[in-house]
């Protein structure tokens, strides 16, 4: 009927200790080295954009590719889709201090959609990396066509109205209210 009665849940693993430990060892050391090209000195603002930047330029839009459903797609084979996208940023944001959430929602027609969102002073502010990158925009299938910029930043630290514009969020679990301009990119 319409009442929860309980709920149970159990996971499978798609690799052994010894993969997994392998893995963790490679992410690691990517993360380390991605962070490490990050400018000394930089207030959370430029942590966000940095690693905006960062996955844009090292990442491709790539449907149907190796674990695509997680930060491995990203860290260890350069290619995902927007759920490797957002974990990957989200693990990054986490080893930065920055505070952030991962959200998800719907795009264009319905289609399912992940993204982040970050506290940068205080304020939160909308981070969508895919829709960042112009090889999801260009459509990856049929390769970069050169016509627009590598990095769209129409999706770095927006607020609200901007984003819903694009985007809705699923109200499973509510996020804090985006409303600053202040850390938007085309503010700073």
């Amino acid at each position: 009927g319409d009442q929860v009665m309980g709920n149970s849940f159990s996971g499978s693993y798609l690799y052994d200790r010894e993969e997994i430990a392998e893995r963790t060892g490679k992410i690691e050391e990517k993360a380390e080295e991605i962070l490490r090209g990050m400018p000394d000195g930089s207030d959370d603002y430029e942590k966000v954009k940095y690693i905006y930047e960062y996955l844009v330029a090292h990442t491709e839009y790539v449907r149907g590719c190796v674990d695509n459903q997680n930060i491995c797609s990203v860290f260890l084979n350069g290619e995902s889709v927007c759920q490797g996208y957002a974990k990957a940023a989200q693990y990054l944001f986490g080893k930065s201090g920055i505070a952030s959430i991962f959200v998800s929602g719907k795009v264009g027609d319905g289609e399912d959609h992940v993204w982040n969102l970050v506290r940068i002073n205080g304020a939160y502010y909308h981070v969508d990396i895919t829709w960042g990158d112009a090889s999801y925009v260009s459509g990856a299938e049929s390769g970069f066509d050169g016509k627009l910029p590598q990095i769209n930043y129409e999706y770095l630290c927006v607020p609200d109205s901007q984003l819903a514009r694009t985007h809705t969020i699923d109200n499973i679990v509510p996020v804090p209210v985006c409303d600053s301009m202040e850390a938007n990119y085309y503010v700073r």
